[in-house]
């Protein structure tokens, strides 16, 4: 019975990474070089990010000081920052979204609305999980919005010069 329940969770993370490299290598056609770019120097930000955070927590985690996380709750919340430093990056150099993407402002006030209610109505401080998941979606809601109230104001400044 044990075996059952480790399978079945096992089988289910492995479909989910399949759709998710699927869904990634049909949306990375959509994808110019300079986005590309970006993506990639996002990643390796991301990645710096969580290794400096995993050696800093090493140093942190030992036997003699009592933390507030355990080691599980600092890698999630680790995981968490790196996934806030690529969107950040990625969104901030307009690589987040492909070129034919037709609802950004709508996915940039879902997730701030969504982070948000998830921050106030169902914030439990205790749980490290809700926490991350709370800033990266309002690290990702408000990034975007303010992106993209920067590129409307470019364009009508833009549009003034012309004139």
């Amino acid at each position: 019975m044990d075996a059952l329940g480790l399978i079945f969770p096992a089988i289910i993370v492995v479909v989910i990474c399949l759709v998710f490299i699927a869904a990634e290598k049909q949306s990375a056609r959509n994808y110019d070089e300079r986005q590309l770019a970006f993506k990639g120097s996002g990643y390796k930000y991301a990645v710096f990010t969580m290794a400096v955070a995993l050696g800093a927590g090493s140093l942190l985690y030992d036997d003699t000081a009592p933390l507030p996380l355990s080691a599980g709750d600092y890698m999630y919340c680790t995981l968490a920052l790196g996934a806030c430093v690529f969107t950040v990056y990625a969104i901030w150099h307009e690589a987040y979204f492909n070129l034919h993407e037709k609802h950004p402002l709508t996915y940039g006030i879902t997730a701030t609305v969504v982070g948000a209610a998830c921050m106030f109505a169902g914030f439990n401080p205790t749980n490290p999980t809700s926490i991350g998941l709370a800033a990266f979606l309002l690290t990702t809601g408000i990034t975007q919005l303010v992106r993209l109230a920067l590129n409307r104001r470019d364009s009508a400044a833009d549009v003034e010069d012309d004139a």
